[in-house]
């Protein structure tokens, strides 16, 4: 790997890392679209890069979901009486993604996460409209596994750990205050990254000759990503406690915004072309 690329990998883990602690969205917005990138360049069949891209990803959190938890535990933000539902439906939302994914090549699922990542900008500048109070919500195990199956299936399937959705849902669907839903979708995110893990190592094919490549994870990838995402989990959990959500949602949107057209337009180029 190039020493510009490993810096690039060591600053996305920086940047991901933070926003991953301090608003539980995961940091696989970032990461995947880093490793297809790098995943291209070093040959891997094209047919195979979503999968290794996204199992990669998924294993940086999960390595480094630790440090946040520990900062949200202390801060009392995170609830455990949700985990069961979100649990149940989170297995069952990895499992069906992972079978999904084995079966897309590389340029399909760029303009797919490339529209993911556009929808989720619009949303997250909307709601950065809007006032954050909440005063009802509905809870109880339907609910939670509902929430549990949209962040299993988009864990898996973007390799983005599931906080996307379940943490505005926890907020918005189940009015839980903004620091406890991102606490508590970390918690969530530890599951979801490991069953989607799972589901993907059903699927990595053991015959692919490349250097680094260590069934369906890069490793050249996940030892260049994971010491800064370890490091800036902890120091964006502790900034989600003294932070206006509504000006992160913001700042959010506006730097995935960019990133869904580039990622969108250039899968759908290359796919045309």
């Amino acid at each position: 790997m190039e020493l510009w690329l490993i810096a690039v990998f060591v600053a996305t883990g920086a940047l991901a890392g933070t926003l991953a602690g301090l608003m539980g969205i995961g940091g696989g917005i970032l990461y995947v679209p880093v490793l297809v990138y790098s995943l291209e360049q070093a040959g891997l069949p094209d047919a195979q890069i979503p999968l290794v891209a996204v199992s990669t990803s998924l294993a940086v959190i999960l390595a480094s979901l630790g440090n946040s938890l520990a900062a949200h535990w202390k801060n009392g933000n995170i609830d455990f009486s949700p985990l069961l539902g979100l649990v149940l439906g989170g297995a069952l939302g990895a499992l069906l993604a992972s079978l999904a994914l084995k079966e897309l090549s590389a340029d399909p699922f760029k303009i797919l996460l490339g529209s993911f990542e556009l929808f989720m900008a619009l949303k997250l500048l909307k709601g950065s409209q809007k006032n954050d109070a909440v005063t009802q919500g509905r809870r109880g195990l339907l609910v939670f596994a509902g929430i549990g199956f949209a962040g299993g299936l988009l864990s898996a399937f973007f390799g983005v750990g599931g906080g996307l959705i379940v943490m505005p849902l926890l907020h918005f669907v189940s009015a839980y205050p903004i620091a406890k839903a991102v606490g508590t979708t970390t918690g969530f995110m530890l599951f979801a990254a490991a069953a989607a893990l799972g589901s993907h190592g059903l699927q990595a094919d053991p015959s692919t000759q490349l250097t680094g490549l260590w069934h369906a994870f890069y490793l050249p990838g996940f030892f260049a990503l994971l010491p800064s995402a370890f490091i800036f989990n902890r120091v964006g959990a502790n900034l989600a406690h003294r932070t206006d959500p509504k000006r992160l949602k913001r700042w959010f949107g506006w730097f995935i915004l960019p990133l869904g057209l580039l990622n969108g337009l250039g899968g759908l180029w290359a796919w045309l072309g």
